[in-house]
């Protein structure tokens, strides 16, 4: 059996790709899947995306979502690390919460139905995507040393003969864990960034279809890693 953590699933410049290379793999024997981050809004909404995906591939493995880093991790023979700063602070717990202020990040962005190019006013928002939407409060630390503190609690978690691919841009993985890294997905820009929401939404409502990223991720770098286990 092959079970996959994806740890950070809520990362929006990973995770369009990353889960449209899963669902399309197809390993020798049987695989499960499970999906890790701290924050529960971002979560569910790729939660939805993947089983989107597996649906559109006749893919029928078990997928598992979970906000508790050492489920994810149990018995993980394959670990996808994709940690963004939000999921990073979240998961050490270091802050309260705050509600989204006037910032562009890419990923710190949520954009409702509507015109991509025209975000709803922030006064208009609905609870749920005001939750997305919300950061940790920062309390000194800078975003490498915060992000660096997760990966060292995922390494020591993460079962000795786990292959590892670190998808993180910036920040590199314990000294001494054995593990690949691969430059992919590209950064985003902020205009691409404000649109993966909205067009993830789009994708789970069936409003367009996922061919086209479903057959790009068969030829990604991580289709490649997972072929090479």
């Amino acid at each position: 059996m092959r079970r996959v953590a994806v740890i950070g699933a809520g990362n929006l410049r990973c995770m369009p790709p990353v889960l449209a290379v899963l669902a399309v793999w197809r390993p020798t024997g049987q695989a499960e899947f499970r999906l890790y981050d701290a924050n529960e809004e971002r979560l569910d909404l790729f939660d939805r995306f993947f089983r989107a995906c597996l649906e559109e591939t006749d893919n029928d493995a078990p997928v598992r979502a979970t906000t508790e880093l050492s489920e994810a991790l149990e018995e993980a023979t394959e670990v996808i690390v994709a940690l963004n700063e939000d999921g990073a602070w979240r998961m050490l717990g270091l802050t309260s919460v705050k509600e989204f202020e006037e910032r562009v990040d890419e990923d710190e962005v949520f954009i409702p139905h509507g015109d991509p190019n025209r975000p709803t006013p922030l006064d208009r928002l609905s609870p749920r995507t005001r939750a997305i939407l919300s950061s940790p409060t920062d309390i000194g630390r800078d975003r490498e040393a915060v992000i660096g503190e997760a990966l060292s609690r995922v390494a020591q978690l993460a079962p000795r003969r786990a292959r590892v691919v670190s998808l993180v841009r910036g920040v590199l993985m314990p000294e001494g864990f054995e593990h690949d890294s691969l430059l992919w997905p590209q950064p985003l820009s902020s205009d691409q960034a404000a649109r993966v929401p909205h067009q993830v939404l789009r994708w789970i409502l069936g409003e367009q279809t996922l061919r086209d990223l479903l057959s790009e991720a068969a030829r990604s770098p991580l289709a490649a890693w997972l072929e090479g286990s």
